[in-house]
């Protein structure tokens, strides 16, 4: 294995190491800390790098464009010319999303390549530079080209791991490493799997469940009592079910017939919970392909939550055609829920346990148990502000599309839509 020169000592230069492995740095190189010593790494100037040039690989990690086109040109002009860029995106995530594994736990480079030798190992695409920085860092030598694995896709006599670096990923190549007996590790996949996952669009739920009439989305506020959820579940009523919402599953005998997530939060730390604890589909933000493996997909419904507030944080659009799979955010789970139900086909939307009040307090006193979540009281102020404005863009649409909405919910400060006695809907 080679080792890698850091360009940059600075929190990119940091986050480098730590997704790599401090065991695969040698040194920094910053001109402004030269001398000096950074995550218990030597510090050089620049120069340092033409008597290494040839022994290790380079990596930049310099986050200011200014900077950063700065010293790329100095590297230009010492002709340094074979050297990489850290991707910043890449640390969200691990360097490796492996086949086996559903839910990831934050691993360096350096600790998924422990037991796994070089000469077993396979990389499919030259294309992207990620996969020719990992295969020149761990001096893998064997490639395959997409076309070449199509022929000769059952590897296993060859080699023990196949790395896939294509720059289109697509079903039929999906399909094929399914079926192979090779373990696969995928590098950086969500770079290219979202392409792929958004072909499969949200088509087949048009309409899907328009004889049902009505629907309650149930959110996780404090009102929300395992009492109600039994009446749900006793008139066998449609529901779509918010972010952590199994944690009432040990009081009802309810379930949800959806779930449905879009906090980056609750996604990075409690996905695993929420996979574990639910039978039901579960609609998941497509951030969720940093921390899920390529393999689990089929078992999850992504969309993507399209940008959709103007400067002052007023929500624009109401999405009702959504087959692509892309859906207008409302900062809320539950609007992306509305928006949900709106094109399944339901006429009439129940909202139950949404109190839009205090953020920190949900339906059961556990609810974060899971993760260490801390949030800024002045975001939660600016989260309801905007929630409000979300509120009142579903209000409009549910004039301009023909749709009835109902807050059934016991208490709470929402107040945008007409209140219902729960007691009496059934």
């Amino acid at each position: 294995m080679k080792k890698v020169v850091l360009i940059g000592a600075g929190n990119i230069g940091k986050q480098a190491l730590e997704c790599l492995g401090a065991e695969f740095i040698e040194y920094f190189i910053d001109n402004n800390k030269a001398g000096q010593n950074y995550l218990e790494k030597s510090v050089y100037s620049i120069n340092k790098i033409i008597e290494d040039q040839g022994k290790y690989l380079f990596l930049l990690t310099i986050a200011h464009i200014q900077y950063r086109e700065e010293l790329m040109d100095q590297l230009n002009r010492m002709g340094i010319k074979d050297y990489y860029y850290f991707e910043q995106a890449i640390y969200m995530g691990n360097i490796f999303q492996r086949f086996d594994v559903q839910v990831y736990t934050k691993k360096s480079l350096y600790e998924d390549m422990i037991g796994i030798d070089p000469k077993r190992v396979c990389v499919l695409g030259r294309e992207r530079r990620i996969g020719r920085f990992i295969a020149n860092l761990l001096e893998i030598e064997n490639f395959y080209d997409e076309t070449e694995f199509y022929v000769e896709y059952r590897l296993t006599d060859k080699y023990d791991y196949l790395f896939v670096n294509v720059k289109n990923y697509n079903s039929e190549l999906h399909n094929r490493l399914k079926e192979s007996n090779i373990k696969v590790y995928y590098i950086a996949h969500y770079y290219n799997f979202y392409n792929y996952l958004v072909r499969k669009g949200f088509k087949e739920f048009s309409g899907k469940y328009k004889e049902r009439k009505r629907c309650f989305i149930v959110g996780n506020g404090p009102s929300l009592v395992s009492e109600d959820l039994d009446v749900l579940a006793e008139h066998n009523e449609f529901c779509i079910g918010s972010n952590m919402i199994h944690k009432m599953y040990s009081k009802t005998k309810w379930r949800p017939n959806y779930i449905c997530i879009c906090d980056k939060l609750v996604i990075s730390q409690n996905l695993n919970h929420i996979l574990e604890n639910n039978n039901s589909p579960v609609f998941v933000n497509d951030a969720v392909r940093l921390y899920l493996s390529p393999f689990q997909y089929d078992n999850a419904i992504l969309y993507h939550e399209a940008f959709n507030r103007d400067d002052d944080y007023r929500i624009v659009r109401f999405g009702t055609e959504l087959s692509d799979g892309s859906i207008p955010s409302g900062w809320t789970v539950t609007y992306i829920a509305i928006e949900l139900a709106i094109y399944m086909g339901f006429e009439e939307i129940y909202l139950l346990g949404i109190d839009n009040s205090n953020l920190a307090k949900h339906c059961c006193d556990d609810y974060w148990s899971e993760s260490s979540v801390q949030k800024d009281q002045s975001e939660d102020e600016l989260q309801l502000i905007v929630f409000g404005h979300a509120y009142k863009r579903v209000k409009a649409a549910s004039i301009e599309f023909g749709f009835k909405i109902y807050n059934a919910t016991r208490g709470g400060c929402l107040e945008e839509f007409e209140r219902v006695n729960f007691d009496e809907l059934f």
